[in-house]
């Protein structure tokens, strides 16, 4: 891998290696650009949060799932969920578990078991990289499902739109599968829903701001709100953040 060379467009105190575009860096961007710099520019390291960490021990279990399912009778699989889940934790799994049941002995799916899981594909050519939850086929070696895991509270069709994207253009570029359905599984809000993909001119687009944003940090400002800002953590200060004003005091 060679170093990129400096041009007119970008800042060269932060010249690194080419950047591999990934879905985290576009939610980051589109959350707050200043965000996105103090996180991927600036490499600040950021503590993990408890919503962060319940969504990689979700990702954790539902991956070991598929390691053993095969090996057990369905009504077996409850005892999969790991006895360090709490009741919220647990709630998930079931639902996840309860999902994958109905699918094999209901729907009678033969396709149900994944043909990949947690997939990292790198377009080399692009220089977009992602990791894939899930992906099942539809008609093997031509067609697939793909799959993405969330435990958020809310479901952001705009984000998953962007994410299953990048997918969508890797796994058709990299492995030739099509891809004919894109689907969210978040266990938090019990739902399985259908999501229609960014089209791949709107990805470049994406990718090629933040591949800016990256070399030209100083353009990456604050989009902050009070919300946002308690959401975020990673200003250490609200005037940082953009949202310090001077409040004239009433001393009467």
């Amino acid at each position: 891998m060679t170093e990129l060379l400096p041009t007119t467009n970008m800042s060269t105190d932060y010249i690194k290696y080419p950047l591999y575009v990934r879905k985290s860096h576009i939610e980051s961007y589109s959350f707050c650009p200043y965000q996105f710099k103090l996180q991927y520019v600036d490499e600040l390291e950021i503590e993990e949060s408890y919503a962060m960490t319940v969504g990689t021990r979700f990702h954790e279990f539902a991956d070991k799932f598929f390691d053993i399912c095969e090996s057990y009778n369905t009504d077996q699989w409850y005892d999969f969920i790991p006895s360090s889940f709490g009741n919220y934790e647990r709630s998930m799994a079931e639902f996840f578990i309860d999902y994958e049941i109905n699918d094999v002995l209901i729907e009678e799916n033969p396709m149900w078991f994944p043909a990949f899981r947690e997939l990292e594909l790198f377009h080399d050519d692009l220089l977009i990289s992602g990791e894939i939850d899930r992906i099942d086929w539809v008609v093997p070696g031509k067609t697939v499902k793909l799959w993405e895991y969330k435990t958020s509270k809310k479901f952001d069709k705009k984000s998953l739109s962007r994410q299953f994207g990048i997918y969508k253009l890797l796994i058709e570029d990299i492995l030739g599968y099509e891809v004919v359905e894109c689907v969210d599984l978040n266990p938090r809000l019990r739902t399985v829903t259908p999501v229609v993909p960014m089209n791949r001119i709107a990805v470049l687009e994406l990718v090629d701001m933040i591949r800016y944003a990256y070399y030209n940090p100083e353009t990456c400002k604050p989009k902050c709100s009070d919300v946002k800002y308690f959401i975020c953590c990673v200003c250490r200060s609200m005037e940082e953040a953009n949202l310090y004003t001077d409040v004239a005091i009433n001393t009467l």
